[in-house]
């Protein structure tokens, strides 16, 4: 099954306005040459917060057990907070919106190494250009985490976090504040001056791993989705192109 393709396909109702109200199950998937569509039989409702839950819930049913190895209690990076999002649907109503729609069906859970590396280094530089009221609104909206510590702990990430740190007292006083800005600061850096005995793969496992237990990633990316929205983030600041933009099939006349 492809994830990514079944999340379309059902965004691609949500964003025509409608839902399928939950009344429909792994049997009504209809599989056409990497497309997946619906069965027609499944009748449509318009769309609202109580039938996007319900189809959210349905989903979430045929992921889980796709997604979770219940013998070992093992999830894939990222793939039980994909499943955390659909079953709380924390979007709400805006769950149709295209920045929910391209977060969803872009989640981390869904993306290559490389691409995660490329989400962090346009985040970082998205964030960078923000100033004034776009600045203040990005960071009253959108949460800061807590990171240094994560870093501190793997020998290679530290390297670059110490590099140039001055030192007092109370310990090392890094080049980096504890800010999401800072953060994707941090991991452009990181990706670039990583030691060269490592993969790119290795690379972007050890920061993925060192902030998997907080899901920053996708955490970040959630909260630009459903926060960072009123007033709305500047036109450069776009959500849909920085993850990929699966617009353009949600506008496909399904057939």
């Amino acid at each position: 099954m492809c994830a990514r393709e079944v999340l379309i396909a059902m965004c691609r109702v949500h964003f025509r306005g409608f839902s399928l109200n939950g009344k429909f199950n792994s049997s009504h998937l209809l599989f056409n040459t990497g497309k997946v569509t619906f069965d027609t039989d499944i009748a449509e409702v318009p769309f609202d917060i109580h039938s996007c839950k319900r189809d959210y819930a349905v989903i979430h049913d045929i992921f889980h057990p796709v997604f979770w190895d219940e013998e070992n209690n093992f999830c894939p990076l990222h793939a039980e907070h994909l499943l955390h999002f659909l079953f709380t649907c924390p979007a709400g109503a805006r769950s149709n919106s295209e920045g929910v729609i391209a977060y969803l069906t872009n989640h981390m859970a869904l993306k290559s190494f490389m691409e995660r590396i490329s989400i962090c280094t346009n985040l970082d530089g998205m964030i960078h250009r923000l100033i004034g009221q776009q600045e203040l609104d990005f960071t009253t909206q959108v949460a800061h985490p807590y990171w240094f510590e994560q870093m501190e702990d793997v020998p290679a990430m530290w390297k670059v976090l110490s590099y140039n740190a001055g030192y007092d007292a109370t310990g090392y006083i890094y080049n980096y504040e504890e800010s999401v800005g800072q953060l994707m600061h941090f991991a452009k850096n990181f990706f670039t001056h990583a030691p060269n005995n490592l993969r790119m793969e290795e690379i972007e496992a050890a920061f993925s791993l060192a902030t998997s237990e907080s899901n920053m990633l996708p955490n970040l990316l959630q909260q630009v989705a459903c926060q960072f929205i009123n007033p709305p983030p500047p036109a450069d600041f776009c959500l849909v192109k920085l993850l990929g933009d699966n617009m353009a099939l949600l506008d496909e006349e399904e057939h």
